[in-house]
């Protein structure tokens, strides 16, 4: 997928008067590309995930601290399970009994990059922390 910012360049050369193929060379992109973008779709289609996600909306300005957010993002990428509901959605990231101070920073993470709340559910030999997230 392309930058936003190439398809609006083309855009503009083609208001400005250009053909679709003099953009197309000018950018070294593909003659249909092009076309596409200077006659057919004003903006790109969104995917059904970023429809659904609060964070995903170009409206959504977010001001999360990067390394909290990369953080959270291997915990899940690991152990963690995201539940994208029409209402709210909710975050798991199961975590060890043996490492409590795994469940003390998932749960500090989970505060600071996207939880209204967050609950800790004790399961035998571990601790699913999960947060609901802000919308």
């Amino acid at each position: 997928m392309h930058p936003p910012e190439l398809r609006n360049r083309a855009r503009q050369q083609h208001l400005a008067g250009s053909t679709v193929a003099e953009v197309a060379r000018r950018l070294r992109l593909p003659y249909a590309t092009v076309r596409d973008w200077c006659k057919h779709q004003v903006e790109p289609r969104r995917s059904g995930s970023e429809l659904r996600c609060f964070r995903c909306r170009p409206e959504v300005k977010n001001q999360t601290d990067p390394s909290a957010y990369l953080y959270l993002l291997g915990l899940y990428l690991g152990d963690g399970h995201l539940v994208t509901s029409a209402r709210v959605p909710v975050l798991r990231i199961a975590c060890s009994s043996s490492w409590p101070g795994l469940v003390e920073a998932c749960d500090a993470s989970m505060r600071q990059v996207l939880a209204a709340k967050v609950q800790r559910v004790q399961q035998p030999g571990c601790v699913s922390v999960q947060s609901s997230g802000k919308h």
